[in-house]
């Protein structure tokens, strides 16, 4: 039987890949990076060989590297390196330029050429932007000013990577022409002007027209064909593919489909990245090591101290404090994948030989296994080193942004945006609580976005949209879903990500209801329960039904339904405050209106519980001020809300006290009200919901 060789390479990989991270695991929970370069070990030529055809590998591995760098650029903004710019530019040259200085002067005093010594120095400069960005993502360290400053230098970095592959063949003694630098500029400022015109006049509207269509295989595609399309024009005009990646994906992030893009990008990203560190430990020759140890050692700890060095003092130099400094210096502080390929060409160009450049080789990966133990240290040495050494004054970072930007909390994540989604917001407004809204029509959510709502495009169940949403810190999550599939995922994920934010869904019947809480919901409002009893209500109210009878009957009928609802769910979760009502009694809110019984009195002169039985537990003023467990001091003025509690006829009785009174007409009577209402509930009926609550 055939098998397919690159089939069989990929199983090999993700076998072994999965084995290291369990084994990785059980040993401390150490890094997955690690575990993937451990399994590149043991696939690899220099293990046990399972991996055939590794030039395969290594063609998926860019990929990787690839998306990894365009995911990235959606996650952060042009603004941002706007106002990073003089970092980027100054000080991303004074860290490479004062990396090859070192390691030239290092190398001269051993007896290198000068050429040699240029190339090392360059080999040197770059860090891992895969390595890097991923140990930065897993801590969540992103958007610190440190993970800030660690990409914005990484970026610069990719950009001298073309300048230093120019270079090695006039090192390796070969004269380049003038015809080579004309035909790589004109390249560059071709690839400039198409990217200009795919930006401004192509992007938009191929977005546009894909997320109109609201399929989601058709956006996967839309942004596969932007990602790779952006990644060869770049290595079309002799720029790295990753760095036009990361200009595609930044551009996109100026768009309002960004967070679903990210969404869909993420699963394949961090399939291929395992791909990309298992290619990078199948470079590794365990021989070497055992041949030379001291000498590799010596080099992989000059290079950690050396560069933690240059990079922390011109973080320094940019007026950031000690410990950003630090974090920077060691967060940067091993070479990069792209070494490899410098190395490659230096071996082609002859300023290498095998057994130098497998020196190299190892040395460069065991810098980069090290890295998140150097890193894990950071915290502790950045506050020794400010007990010890003097920090100076604070300043403003030089070209750097003054903080992060403000993040919600305490919000309500509103998903979905139609009929209910819109009188939620309306609602939220009105009481001045922030909001954030997900929702999937592209035309809505232009729309809204035109009208300054925090609004974005996708359907709520994936993490990263609702980690830009901030769920972590969120105070509820309102699922306003019509498909109670989505919302199910969308509460399992909520619940997930925040298990304290309270989760309530909108659902269209109890079985719709019953799969949402399994989910992970808190609480279920129930469209057709809803529907039922303000039903009830107008058929009473147009059978001219008095209306505190009307009243009465309507609570009981949704104290009666929530009765059942609670038996179907079987709530496992905390509930909230209405859920503990015991289910002979109710609440309800009301407000106080123009011309009522109780307008401009306090509570003691109003005597709604000696008059009606039930308690007034909260007032919410008019001014938006909430008083809980009020005295007998405060007053009632039109507008305020307050919060009944008792059985459903002495609410319905209470209720009448904060209605506008006709003026053609008496005021109600309460007592003749009392009298014409049917009895209370005999105690059996009390006794047999006391025993329904035991039971449950």
């Amino acid at each position: 039987m055939h098998y397919n060789h690159v089939l069989l390479d990929l199983l090999a990989i993700f076998v072994s890949a999965l084995l290291m991270m369990l084994v990785f695991f059980r040993a401390g929970r150490l890094p997955t990076v690690l575990a993937f370069l451990a399994a590149g070990v043991a696939c690899g030529p220099y293990g046990f060989g399972f991996v055939t055809d590794v030039h395969v590998i290594e063609t998926l591995a860019e990929i990787g590297i690839v998306l990894l760098l365009f995911t990235l650029g959606m996650e952060f903004s042009l603004p941002h390196f706007k106002r990073m710019w003089q970092f980027l530019v100054i000080g991303g040259a004074l860290q490479v330029g004062l990396t090859i200085a070192v390691a030239v002067a290092v190398a001269q005093v051993m007896g290198l050429s000068m050429p040699l010594s240029i190339f090392i120095g360059m080999l040197l400069s770059i860090s891992s932007t895969a390595l890097v960005l991923r140990l930065l993502d897993n801590k969540n360290e992103l958007g610190s000013a440190h993970g800030r400053n660690s990409l914005t230098i990484l970026i610069f970095q990719d950009l001298m990577i073309v300048p230093m592959v120019l270079l090695i063949p006039f090192l390796g003694g070969r004269e380049i022409a003038l015809n080579d630098f004309l035909v790589g500029g004109g390249k560059v400022l071709a690839f400039g002007a198409v990217s200009f015109v795919v930006v401004k006049y192509i992007l938009p509207v191929l977005l546009r027209e894909v997320a109109q269509t609201m399929n989601r295989e058709a956006f996967i595609v839309a942004i596969a064909v932007i990602c790779l399309g952006a990644a060869l024009l770049t290595a079309e005009a002799g720029l790295s593919m990753a760095l036009g990646a990361f200009g595609a994906g930044l551009v996109l992030s100026e768009s309002r489909y960004s967070h679903q893009a990210l969404a869909e990008t993420m699963p394949f990203r961090e399939l291929f990245n395992c791909v990309v560190f298992v290619s990078i430990g199948m470079l590794f020759d365990f021989r070497v090591v055992i041949q030379q140890p001291l000498l590799i050692m010596a080099c992989v700890a000059v290079i950690v101290v050396a560069k933690t060095l240059i990079t922390g003092l011109v973080t320094r130099g940019f007026g950031h404090s000690l410990k950003v400094s630090v974090l920077t210096g060691l967060a940067l502080a091993q070479t990069s994948e792209f070494s490899f390929v410098l190395g490659k060409l230096g071996l082609e160009a002859g300023l290498l030989d095998a057994k130098t450049n497998q020196l190299f080789l190892s040395v460069a990966i065991i810098s980069m296994a090290v890295s998140p133990a150097v890193n894990a240290i950071g915290p502790k040495l950045a506050d020794l080193l400010e007990k010890i050494l003097p920090t100076g004054r604070a300043r403003k970072p030089f070209g750097m942004i003054p903080g992060d930007e403000e993040v919600l909390k305490d919000h309500v994540i509103v998903v979905g945006y139609e009929h209910r989604g819109k009188q939620l917001v309306k609602a939220l407004e009105k009481v001045k609580i922030p909001y954030v809204i997900i929702h999937n029509d592209p035309k809505v959510v232009l729309e809204e976005s035109r009208q300054g709502k925090r609004i974005s495009y996708g359907d709520g169940t994936s993490e990263e949209l609702l980690n830009w949403a901030n769920i972590k810190t969120a105070r509820l999550v309102a699922l306003t879903l019509r498909d109670e599939l989505t919302t199910a995922r969308a509460a399992s994920v909520a619940k997930r990500l925040n298990p304290s934010a309270q989760v309530i869904a909108g659902a269209e019947g109890l079985f719709d209801s019953f799969q949402i809480v399994n989910a992970g919901a808190d609480n279920v409002v129930s469209a057709s329960a809803e529907a039922a009893i303000e039903f009830v209500r107008r058929v009473l109210e147009q059978a001219q039904v008095p209306f505190l009878e009307v009243e009465r009957i309507a609570l009981e009928s949704a104290a009666e339904l929530e009765k059942i609802n609670r038996r179907l769910l079987r709530r496992r979760t905390s509930q909230t405050p209405f859920q503990a009502v015991p289910f002979n009694m109710v609440t309800a809110p009301v407000t106080v209106e123009e011309n009522c019984a109780v307008i401009d009195k306090t509570l003691g002169d109003t005597h709604v519980h000696h008059d009606t039985g039930a308690y007034i537990v909260a007032i919410q003023t008019r001014n938006g001020d909430l008083i809980l467990n009020p005295n007998g001091g405060n007053e009632l003025h039109v507008g305020d809300t307050v919060m009944l509690i008792g059985k459903a006829d002495q609410v319905a009785e209470a209720m009448l006290l904060f209605k506008t009174r006709p003026k053609d007409k008496e005021p109600v009577q309460v007592e003749e009200a009392v009298t014409a209402m049917p009895p209370s509930p005999p105690a059996t009926e009390v006794e047999a919901d006391k025993k329904d609550r035991t039971e449950e």
